[in-house]
């Protein structure tokens, strides 16, 4: 997605993320109703987020709760694309205590595509 018209990322590493936030409430239907109603609930969110970070510190957020899903990934690239280092734990590094945003509950989630499917990992 395009940010800023004519930016050159061309000497960035990595990947660009949002924050915004959303309440997600807890539902009384099945699994699949369930995410269908957190995706629209997402899909709903102005500009994707992208402008929420240029006033986010202004004021406490009173949230109680972090989630950040860091997305999916494939667990076998044969094309040789990025994927973490074996040895490390880069997906989800753990917390970073002059990083805290003071939340109660940090979550980070992300899906790993193997061989045997997609296993959701939260931490």
């Amino acid at each position: 997605e395009e940010l800023a018209s004519g930016a050159d990322l061309s000497r960035t590493v990595g990947w660009f993320t949002t924050q915004y936030p959303v309440r997600l409430d807890p539902g009384t239907g099945g699994v699949g109703q369930d995410v269908k109603r957190v995706r629209d609930r997402l899909a709903a969110v102005p500009g994707r987020g992208t402008g929420y970070g240029a006033l986010h510190g202004q004021a406490p957020s009173g949230a109680q709760i972090a989630f950040n899903y860091l997305g999916r990934f494939t667990a076998d690239t044969p094309d040789g694309h990025w994927v973490p280092a074996p040895e490390s734990d880069a997906v989800h590094p753990g917390p970073q205590p002059v990083l805290l945003d003071g939340h109660v509950l940090d979550l980070n989630a992300s899906t790993l595509d193997g061989p045997d499917g997609p296993v959701l990992t939260v931490r």
